[in-house]
């Protein structure tokens, strides 16, 4: 009856983590989508977290809220012991014989089903019908990821307005110009003084 358990327990373990991996794609998607939509509304308004902060985060309760809804949903014994028996085609022996109370164990019947169930029991092997698959929306979370990342590194803050950038550009390259024209006229002045002194050799410098 030991080994018997022992068996429920484990199919309870590995439905347990069936129901873990099918939700966590579910809401790493979820807390991912509102990452993304917080690292859009910090690019306008500030909100002091930095974008992996958020992504970080996302991940984080993804997980707390998958084990939460694989701990809430969770079966007990009996409903384990029914998948065991039909994933193996037992015809109800184990759930039957979990069913039992003490004294219809003790009942010859009862002793017959019991060892009958135990036997069973013994000679499968869990792995080849429990095997731990997450499916397909495991894959869901990469969209928002995606989406994240882009917002993160392509669309910029309120205060990064790239037309701004290009205006401050033009304005000092404008600058520079007139800066060196200034200068260009300012020699061209000494050139001519010292041509007026017939400095020669300060013309030369002023070349």
């Amino acid at each position: 009856m030991d080994e018997l358990r022992r068996q429920v327990q484990r199919a309870r373990w590995w439905l347990g983590m069936q129901r873990f991996l099918r939700a966590l794609g579910w809401c790493c998607f979820g807390t991912l989508l509102v990452a993304a939509a917080l690292i859009g509304i910090d690019k306008y308004r500030s909100l002091g977290v930095e974008p992996w902060g958020w992504a970080a985060g996302a991940v984080g309760l993804g997980f707390v809220l998958a084990g939460l809804w694989a701990f809430f949903a969770g079966r007990g014994a009996v409903d384990a012991a029914i998948e065991i028996d039909r994933r193996f085609g037992l015809k109800e022996r184990v759930s039957s014989t979990l069913t039992l109370s003490e004294a219809e164990q003790q009942t010859e019947a009862g002793q017959a089903l019991v060892a009958d169930a135990v036997r069973r029991a013994g000679q499968i092997d869990l792995a080849e019908q429990f095997a731990v698959a997450p499916g397909r929306q495991i894959f869901l979370p990469l969209a928002p990821a995606l989406v994240a990342f882009l917002v993160a590194l392509f669309v910029p803050a309120a205060g990064e307005n790239p037309v701004e950038g290009k205006t401050d550009a033009e304005a000092a390259r404008r600058q520079v110009e007139k800066s060196r024209e200034s200068l260009q006229i300012k020699l061209a002045e000494k050139r001519e003084k010292a041509k007026r002194e017939g400095l020669e050799d300060a013309q030369k410098l002023f070349m």
